[in-house]
């Protein structure tokens, strides 16, 4: 980030008087207990974001892969290049965080939204128009299950909830 404060002053005016490049390296570098958390935070939320929208809007799904191959490239760039004394985590966080707490919930809201989009569609192309709102729309489910989109998203949407 753009420190002002701390990191600035010593990468203008130290840095470029140091007699070595090693030293100049460790000056330049500066420390950030906070990138780590961020980062993570940051990769979980367009995974969550782009899995969960990505059935009504399909351009996510390119756009999230292309999240990942920038913060892969900036990550690994800015955990080199720019800090020093980044807490050491494991396989194990990822794995954790991402795969066992936040994949299968991001999983389920995809088929939820699939399911709720999917339904939609077909209570508009059969022009079923229930009294009420969108929760009474649900009272044309068995007209609307039917149909191999709606029947495939709930079926999903039950597996998914199953093994959440």
């Amino acid at each position: 980030g753009f420190r002002i404060f701390d990191a600035l002053p010593i990468r203008l005016l130290l840095a470029p008087r140091a007699r070595t490049q090693a030293e100049m390296n460790k000056l330049y570098a500066v420390t950030n207990p906070l990138y780590l958390p961020f980062r993570m935070q940051l990769t979980l939320k367009f995974f969550v974001f782009g899995i969960g929208f990505a059935y009504g809007i399909p351009v996510l799904y390119p756009l999230t892969l292309l999240f990942f191959l920038v913060s892969w490239v900036t990550d690994r760039s800015g955990l080199l290049r720019v800090f020093h004394g980044i807490l050491v985590t494991t396989d194990k966080l990822v794995i954790l965080l991402g795969m066992i707490d936040t994949c299968p919930w991001a999983l389920v809201l995809h088929c939820f939204l699939a399911f709720l989009m999917a339904h939609s569609f077909e209570v508009a192309e059969q022009q079923l128009t229930p009294d009420g709102g969108a929760f009474v729309a649900f009272r044309e489910l068995d007209q609307t299950v039917p149909n191999f989109s709606v029947g495939l998203s709930l079926a999903l949407l039950g597996l998914s909830l199953l093994f959440a």
